[in-house]
């Protein structure tokens, strides 16, 4: 829109944070890195330069969108911000870090800091996400490529769900200096997610489903699946949000999946 300033600026280095930091109130620090070990390696580090620059600008917030690697393995059926953070993967450790150099900034006096955890996400423009890409298998009627078990629960959040939820929080301050869980609508398997999508773009449903053994096995030979073999525990073991906390003090609007994926398709036909 027009009250929008677009700044391209390098966030790995002090002089594109520096870049990225001026002038501004607040940070939503939601940045994804390839999804490799050796890139995750940089959450943290890239974490501290933000920090650092938006403390030197004076920016009064910052909030960091991050997921549920952290929790590692659920001890409990739903997860509350209060369970314990064990990763149980490479990946999980380095968003780990990242969320704590992110807390440990808090400062009620100067930057005020927050993390926002999502679990897996689908929505229009989020073209990298497993939800995005089961809705495109169905609108192009191809088989969905699934990492198994697919009939244990899951969530998705529909992304256009999340802006009003960090507008909120950025109008409350006292809010800050702790972590959220923001879940989605409902648990929903994998399979019904998929279903739900080809019933909605009116494909047959096809789904192939690799169980973890055949990910490590096809690991062997693609970096990509060696590098989701390590996460197969959220299939077998998934981690169900429980965000009451956040509910108590925000209004927290979710679309259905019926909808979300209704809205995705209109926007993955006119894209």
């Amino acid at each position: 829109s027009g009250d929008v300033e677009r700044v391209a600026a390098d966030v790995a280095t002090p002089e594109g944070c520096a870049r990225a930091s001026a002038g501004i109130d607040a940070i939503v620090y939601a940045l994804g890195l390839p999804y490799t070990a050796k890139a995750f390696e940089a959450y943290a580090p890239m974490m501290r330069l933000a920090v650092d620059a938006a403390r030197a600008a004076d920016v009064g917030q910052l909030i960091l969108v991050t997921n549920v690697y952290p929790y590692g393995r659920p001890q409990t059926a739903t997860v509350e911000e209060t369970h314990p953070r064990i990763p149980a993967s490479i990946k999980g450790r380095h968003r780990k870090e990242q969320e704590d150099v992110a807390l440990a900034a808090n400062d009620p006096a100067g930057l005020k800091t927050l993390t926002l955890r999502l679990p897996d996400f689908y929505g229009p423009h989020a073209d990298l996400s497993l939800g995005n890409r089961v809705i495109e298998s169905a609108l192009a009627g191809k088989p969905a490529q699934l990492l198994g078990p697919i009939d244990t629960p899951h969530e998705f959040v529909f992304t256009p769900d999340v802006a009003p939820v960090i507008c909120d929080l950025l109008e409350r301050p006292a809010l800050f200096g702790r972590p959220f869980n923001l879940a989605g609508p409902a648990s929903i398997t994998m399979r019904q997610f998929a279903a739900k999508a080809y019933a909605a773009a009116g494909t047959p449903l096809r789904v192939q489903a690799a169980p973890p053994w055949m990910v490590r096995a096809f690991g062997l030979f693609s970096p990509l699946m060696r590098e989701l073999a390590e996460m197969s525990y959220l299939q077998t073991t998934p981690v169900l949000l429980d965000d009451s906390a956040l509910g108590a003090v925000l209004p927290l609007r979710k679309t259905p999946y019926d909808e979300g994926i209704r809205l995705t398709l209109d926007y993955l036909r006119n894209r």
